[in-house]
């Protein structure tokens, strides 16, 4: 897992569900996952849907690997390393990443206990603290990974 922010990084090693943990704000990101990998990842998804997202998965993969981008972005144009693209022969797949029948496998999911979404889940807050609490999610500092909206 690659993250740029420590706070949510941190969140992230409490619940403890990966391998490795990376700074994408590292100058020797690129060097530090592909020594992990053993030369690049197979496969990497960027969830973000940012430039610093992409280009960490672009320095992640290995030659001939596979980026697949779910993340939604706030820009409608996202840059990237087309040049190691085209030289890597990198395969981009972009994937809607909430469909109606994912929604319902996650609902089997959660309950069956296989997810425990209250792992990721940092805050419960009431309707009219909706807004604040999408402004709060851009914010790089503020702890919040995930909220539920309670009516």
């Amino acid at each position: 897992m690659s993250k740029v922010s420590d706070i949510k990084t941190q969140r992230a090693r409490e619940i403890g569900i990966f391998d490795d943990y990376f700074d994408g704000n590292d100058g020797q990101r690129a060097k530090l996952l592909q020594d992990a990998s053993h030369g690049g990842f197979d496969i990497a998804f960027e969830a973000v849907g940012a430039s610093s997202a992409l280009a960490t998965c672009v320095d992640g993969v290995r030659p001939g690997g596979k980026i697949v981008m779910i993340g939604n972005s706030i820009d409608p144009e996202v840059t990237f390393a087309m040049n190691r693209a085209v030289l890597h022969e990198l395969t981009l797949i972009g994937s809607v990443s909430c469909t109606l029948k994912e929604f319902a496998e996650t609902i089997d999911l959660i309950a069956s206990g296989m997810i425990a979404p209250e792992k990721y889940v940092t805050e419960v807050l009431p309707l009219e603290g909706l807004q604040h609490a999408f402004e709060r999610q851009i914010d790089p500092n503020d702890p919040m990974v995930k909220f539920v909206v309670k009516p």
